[in-house]
């Protein structure tokens, strides 16, 4: 994480390939020298772990959890009992693989990040052309 003073400023990324398989048959990610990269970001939320931890929510007032303590969202707005904030991936579906929480994400209409006004900020960067990422 790129960072200064306490604030997010990016994600710093290295991008792998798939090595020779291993006596399991597995191919392990290699990191492919010189290939960093950047992601502006002005939040940064680590997405590890098996269960939610709700300290991120004190400021946010009455936000409803299920009775597994994931957070309560709209399936179709992904919007919480919280008006303007929004959540979605394993918060709201629980341990999952992040290709369902890039497709619950994709499903919400942009720019839902953007329309949130309780703290909760994130940025919405669109590829060449205005399409999403």
């Amino acid at each position: 994480m790129i960072g200064f003073e306490r604030q997010a400023h990016g994600l710093e990324c290295l991008k792998n390939t798939l090595g020779e398989p291993d006596s399991s048959g597995r191919r392990r990610p290699v990191p492919i020298e010189g290939s960093e990269f950047i992601i502006p970001a002005d939040s940064v939320i680590a997405a590890i772990g098996q269960n939610v931890d709700r300290s991120f929510a004190a400021g946010l007032g009455a936000l409803d959890f299920t009775k597994q303590g994931n957070v309560k969202a709209n399936a179709d707005t992904l919007e919480t009992s919280v008006k303007g904030v929004f959540a979605g991936g394993d918060v709201v579906t629980g341990p999952s693989t992040v290709i369902e929480a890039i497709a619950q994400g994709r499903r919400q209409p942009l720019p839902w990040p953007l329309s949130s006004r309780r703290g909760l900020r994130a940025a919405h960067h669109k590829g060449e052309g205005g399409e999403r990422p």
